[in-house]
C-alpha cells in the first residue's frame, strides 16, 4: 500500500530519482541534530519514546527520511511523506527562498493542498495540531527571524 502512495505522490509532484525511507525516530532525530551533542543526548534519551516529541521527517538531498512509528494508513501520516517530497521538488525549482522558514512554509502550504485533494476536511491550524506542530513555534519559524 505504502508504495503505491509514495508513486501516486511522486507523479502529483512530477518527481524522479527520489527516495523515500522509513527510519526510526531517534535514528532520525540524531540525522538532524547534525553532531550537535546536546541534541544527541536528548534524541538518544530513553524519554524521546514516552513523550513522542521526535521529528517526524526530513529531506538531504534526493532522500525523504519519515519515521517508521506513524500509521501510514492515516491521510495525514501520509502528508508528512507528501511534505518530505516538496522539499525534493524544491530542489528542482529555481525559486530562491531567503531562509528556511519560507521553504517550510511553502512545504506546509502544499502539504495541506494535497491533504485537501485527497479528502481532507480540516483547516490549516488543525493540520498543524495533528502533526503536533505549534502554532506559535510555526509562526515563528516562517517569520525567519522579521517579528
Amino acid at each position: 500500500m505504502l508504495k503505491e502512495i509514495i508513486a501516486n505522490m511522486l507523479l502529483v509532484l512530477n518527481l524522479e530519482n527520489a527516495n523515500v525511507q522509513l527510519v526510526d525516530e531517534k535514528d532520525l532525530c540524531v540525522m538532524i541534530a547534525n553532531n550537535d551533542q546536546d541534541i544527541v543526548r536528548a534524541c538518544e534519551a530513553e524519554s524521546i519514546d514516552k513523550r513522542g516529541w521526535g521529528p517526524l521527517g526530513l529531506t538531504i538531498g534526493r532522500n525523504a527520511y519519515v519515521a517508521d512509528h506513524l500509521n501510514y494508513y492515516k491521510l495525514i501520516n501520509q502528508s508528512v511523506i507528501f511534505h518530505e517530497l516538496v522539499h525534493i521538488k524544491q530542489q528542482d525549482e529555481s525559486v530562491i527562498y531567503t531562509c528556511i522558514g519560507h521553504k517550510e512554509k511553502d512545504a506546509y502550504e502544499r502539504q495541506y493542498d494535497w491533504l485537501l485533494v485527497n479528502g481532507y476536511e480540516h483547516s490549516f491550524e488543525d493540520m498543524l495540531k495533528e502533526l503536533g506542530i505549534n502554532m506559535l513555534a510555526y509562526k515563528l519559524n516562517i517569520a525567519c527571524g522579521m517579528f
